[in-house]
């Protein structure tokens, strides 16, 4: 038997008749032989290893990643991030305001990876981090930049007077 649950990692099916067809055949994982019930659980998904475990080892928690908007929910947006995976990225997260106005279906973000909820497979993102990383990160550009010349117009006068 092929349960729902495993033919696929990222599609949520409610029944198999959506990707899979009567009489088709399919190759697929033995996962549990039950001599008693005379039953074999069968997987389609473990053939392919699973996209959110390579997710996890990619972009670890602050990393940062490239999500398209693909849902606008009350209090969230949802972004596709690769192969079918989607992270959210709540209310709180997002900078621009009134945000179910200001945002896009099919828009591309820059966020910072938040958390990642293994047990419950959800990738929370942060727009807020990554905006505010990136005004953190310019302003250090600039105070370098200042510096690099108050040093070299300190260099040309001694110099002058020297």
């Amino acid at each position: 038997m092929l349960h729902v649950s495993d033919i696929s990692w990222t599609k949520k099916i409610k029944h198999p008749k959506e990707v899979l067809k009567k009489g088709e055949i399919i190759e697929c994982k033995v996962l549990k032989v039950d001599r008693e019930k005379r039953r074999i659980s069968l997987g389609l998904k473990q053939l392919e290893p699973d996209p959110f475990k390579i997710f996890m080892r990619r972009h670890p928690v602050g990393s940062t990643v490239v999500g398209r908007v693909v849902e606008i929910r009350p209090k969230c947006i949802v972004v596709e991030l690769e192969k079918g995976l989607e992270g959210i990225v709540p209310m709180s997260q997002l900078v621009r305001r009134p945000f179910r106005e200001k945002y896009n279906l099919k828009e591309r973000l820059t966020l910072k990876v938040m958390e990642i909820r293994e047990d419950r497979r959800d990738i929370v993102l942060s727009e807020r981090m990554y905006v505010e990383e990136e005004e953190r990160r310019k302003k250090e550009e600039e105070r370098r930049a200042i510096e690099e010349y108050r040093k070299k117009v300190e260099e040309e006068w001694r110099k002058k007077e020297g």
